[in-house]
């Protein structure tokens, strides 16, 4: 923690971040070249 000019600013620093999950969107060709949008939720570690 610190502080800039008047503002007090706080950082942090994640070691783990496997709990974290992101909604991505994948394209999936369905029947016969038909491309089709979908969102599913990723997971990074």
């Amino acid at each position: 923690m610190y502080d800039k000019g008047n503002n007090l600013r706080i950082e942090v620093t994640i070691n783990n971040p496997r709990d974290f999950k992101v909604m991505k969107e994948k394209e999936v060709i369905i029947e016969h070249e038909k491309l089709e949008t979908i969102k599913e939720w990723v997971t990074y570690g």
